[in-house]
């Protein structure tokens, strides 16, 4: 991306939620799929906002979170993997390939290789600590000048 003002305004998640960063009045802005891999894995089932939206196609929410959330065993790790896969089944992502590993005992680390049609594959890694996600797209489009 060459102008960093055009896009979609990119979406951060913190400890509080997720939220928006503003540079000079101007929202930070992505045109990458960051944002809907965001959105498709830690917006929950039965979002309100799904009641603006007529087609089925366009609505959000998944259990990849709650998966997430439940004591870790081996079973609950490849219950986290298929529903980040699940979550992520959208023509936009084309093919995906999710992983998921405990790598210390208060946290999940996620990871999504996704191929959109006609793109290069991007890699997207989602770690766990305790409650709070953070999500680390690798070259992100937002940082690209």
């Amino acid at each position: 991306m060459t102008d960093n003002t055009q896009g979609d305004p990119k979406i951060f998640v913190g400890d509080n939620g997720a939220y928006f960063r503003w540079v000079n009045g101007q929202p930070v802005m992505d045109a990458g799929i960051e944002n809907l891999v965001t959105i498709s894995l830690l917006t929950a089932e039965g979002w309100w906002g799904n009641d603006l939206w007529p087609s089925p196609d366009n609505k959000a929410g998944s259990d990849f979170e709650e998966n997430a959330k439940q004591p870790i065993t081996l079973t609950s790790l490849v219950d986290v993997e298929q529903s980040g896969e699940s979550a992520l089944k959208n023509r936009a992502f084309g093919e995906v390939v999710a992983g998921v590993s405990n790598p210390r005992s208060d946290g999940l680390d996620f990871t999504a290789l996704v191929k959109p049609p006609g793109e290069d594959a991007q890699s997207f890694a989602l770690t766990r600590n305790f409650d709070n996600w953070v999500n680390q797209a690798n070259d992100p489009a937002h940082l690209k000048k």
